[in-house]
């Protein structure tokens, strides 16, 4: 009965170490065509764009152009404003505009002036003042300009790297920009986001530009999970096959169903699975294609079914190695089956240690 339990394991665990023979004869040269998920755009050499990811470092240049002639210029905080009332000097105010965008002036208080340009203010109070003297006349000079990025540019100059900054990605795919704060980067190119940088600083003022480089990446990476040898995240630098990726994880197991292999990649906000071959892959098969994966995408190796019937009669083959048989169907040498001194096997009672063999016994 052991000899059958035996027989039927072998067979099984045999049955589960499949043996991919070539389906091309020697010599031949066949060529195999590339392919992926449907949506993606069938680039395989490199990745079509790099979308910023947390962790990266990208590099912030900064350029202020005060030579380039300003078809109008609109003051911001940190500016100063001379108001002159010419029929009213005693009411001429000189302020700096405050970070609420707001100078206050005699009779109305709190006004509103970030944003706009001389002329503008200039018009906007001779109206408001018309309610309060018979006949105003203002006049609005900005002698400071551009303070904040006089600022900037001083502090830049000061600094170790020049007119330019380093910023980190956050997790949540935020980092922060010098006058404009927290700035969404995360998931977008760097041409998207300097694009947007540019049209931010340039409310501020269109001598402010910017450059952005990625001074240092976070890795992309595949993930590789299941029955393969090494589990977890691996880098790549380019799209690779999925041949690849499995030597990436250090290949398969013995017990792995290289049939069904799953990859997942995200589209959009969803995550679309398809199942791959990989077996056909390795004999050439007729109409076989190689997969290749790009970041962030999962491939999930299953063990194949028999491999947990192997198990199990792995089990069953420890449980009967320690009762004293052994896997090639005999006995165990050490195990003392006739004793010369008891003819009578059956009232023996035998002790083993954890290799298998006797170590002692009693008979009645």
């Amino acid at each position: 009965m052991v000899r059958i339990i035996f027989f039927i394991s072998t067979i099984l665990i045999l049955s589960s170490c499949a043996i991919y023979n070539a389906k091309i004869e020697q010599g031949q040269e066949v060529t195999i065509e590339k392919t992926s998920f449907s949506f993606d755009d069938k680039n395989y050499d490199f990745f079509s764009q790099y979308l910023i990811s947390p962790g990266d470092q990208l590099d912030v240049l900064f350029s202020i152009q005060s030579w380039e002639k300003e078809v109008e210029y609109l003051v911001t905080i940190g500016d100063s404003l001379d108001i002159k009332f010419l029929n009213a000097p005693k009411y001429n105010e000189t302020q700096k505009i405050r970070p609420d965008g707001k100078i206050s002036l005699p009779f109305i208080g709190d006004y509103e002036v970030a944003g706009k340009s001389a002329k503008i203010i200039q018009e906007k109070l001779t109206v408001i003042y018309s309610d309060i003297f018979k006949h105003p006349s203002i006049l609005v000079v900005v002698p400071e300009y551009l303070t904040q990025l006089r600022e900037l540019k001083v502090d830049l100059h000061t600094s170790a790297r020049g007119l330019s900054r380093l910023v980190t990605v956050r997790p949540d795919g935020y980092t922060t920009f010098p006058m404009l704060g927290e700035f969404e980067v995360g998931n977008k190119t760097i041409k998207e986001v300097m694009t947007a940088l540019n049209l931010q600083y340039a409310k501020i003022s269109p001598s402010f530009k910017v450059d952005l480089f990625l001074e240092k990446h976070s890795g992309s990476v595949f993930y590789a999970l299941g029955d393969v040898t090494l589990e977890g995240a691996h880098e790549l630098s380019r799209p690779i096959s999925i041949l690849e990726a499995l030597a990436l994880a250090k290949g398969k197991k013995e017990t792995s169903d290289i049939e069904e292999v799953i990859v997942y990649r995200r589209h959009n906000k969803e995550m679309v699975a398809t199942r791959i071959n990989v077996a056909d892959m390795l004999t050439v098969a007729d109409n076989s294609k190689i997969f290749f994966i790009y970041k962030d995408d999962i491939v999930y190796v299953p063990e194949a079914n028999s491999s947990q019937i192997a198990r199990m009669s792995k089990r069953i083959q420890d449980i009967i190695m320690f009762r004293g048989w052994s896997a090639n169907f005999g006995l165990n040498a050490n195990v003392p089956l006739f004793n010369n001194n008891n003819s009578n096997q059956s009232n023996c009672t035998y002790t083993y240690d954890s290799a298998g063999n006797a170590t002692s016994q009693s008979c009645n």
